[in-house]
């Protein structure tokens, strides 16, 4: 089995961690940028009483391109992580989830929200963490998905340490994600094991008596 270690949570998050500019590495405030608006009018849908379906493959175009062109933001941060998730299963929320931690660690300074905004930081994280804290009791998994869980659970420790140190205890409780991690990986059956080969009596072990001449 293969962990990952942080070096390489950090490499898979790679294309997203790119300074917008040397003068600003986090890039500029975009909530009112018409692609923001697109992304955010998308995931509104989940609250809608209409039961619209949300266009994530959408959302996480629109959510990439800004955190690599425009902005740090960690609500695009949270919505690429779900989204990613939601279009391509764990693997996209192992991604995704790298991309959130690393995004909050190596930009915390001048990310958006703001750093006096910290409640909307850890709202921002929250959304996130509570929707697959509630996802994740209805994935079904099979043997093959062994490794990319156990991943999946550095990933979640990662955040979750993170979140402990960047918002000063007022960060979300991730009980849930945790606990959704390792039921899934208890649910896991292992392989049966290989057939005990017959055993070999002792008459079918002696080699053919000689005929007597």
């Amino acid at each position: 089995m293969t962990l990952l270690s942080a070096e390489a949570l950090r490499e898979r998050s790679r294309p997203w961690l790119t300074p917008i500019s040397e003068e600003k590495p986090a890039g500029v405030q975009a909530r009112h940028d018409p692609t923001y608006e697109a992304v955010s009018t998308e995931v509104a849908k989940l609250e809608s009483p209409a039961g619209d379906a949300v266009d994530w493959g959408a959302v996480v175009r629109g959510s990439s391109q800004l955190l690599q062109h425009t902005t740090k933001d960690l609500w695009l941060a949270s919505y690429l992580a779900y989204g990613m998730y939601m279009t391509e299963g764990l693997s996209g929320a192992l991604t995704g989830m790298a991309v959130l931690a690393e995004v909050t660690d190596q930009y915390w300074p001048t990310l958006f929200p703001e750093a006096k905004r910290l409640r909307g930081r850890v709202n921002a994280v929250t959304w996130f963490v509570e929707r697959m804290g509630r996802v994740l009791p209805t994935v079904k998994v099979s043997t093959a998905d062994n490794e990319l869980l156990t991943n999946l659970g550095v990933a979640a420790s990662r955040l979750a340490e993170l979140a402990r140190t960047r918002f000063e205890g007022q960060g979300p409780a991730f009980g849930p994600l945790m606990e959704g991690v390792m039921r899934l990986r208890a649910s896991i059956q292992p392989p049966p094991p290989p057939p005990t080969p017959a055993a070999v009596t002792p008459e079918a072990a002696q080699p053919a008596a000689t005929a007597q001449a």
